[in-house]
């Protein structure tokens, strides 16, 4: 077994290997900014394997989105999908 692949604890925190998915923009997201089922597959997709999953940037306006398709966290309507890709990363 490499050192990659085992187990390491942070003081309460037990993460599964060292294996880090860096924060990525995928552009899967609505035009208003919300969780397609695109991204929650993307990232159900890479985090199996994964120890720590780095979710891609949000923006908190509209006009500070990287790209067409980014996330965004500047309307309470856009909580509840970024909720649900906190879980389908988590599970």
């Amino acid at each position: 077994m490499s050192k990659l692949d085992r187990e390491f604890i942070l003081g309460k925190i037990r993460i599964r290997n060292r294996l880090v998915l860096p924060p990525l923009t995928t552009g899967y997201g609505t035009d208003a900014g919300g969780v397609t089922p695109e991204i929650l597959r993307f990232y159900k997709a890479r985090s199996r394997q994964m120890g720590t999953v780095i979710a891609e940037a949000a923006a908190v306006s509209p006009d500070g989105r990287i790209v067409p398709g980014s996330l965004g966290l500047w309307d309470d309507g856009q909580i509840g999908g970024m909720a649900e890709l906190a879980e389908t990363i988590r599970s």
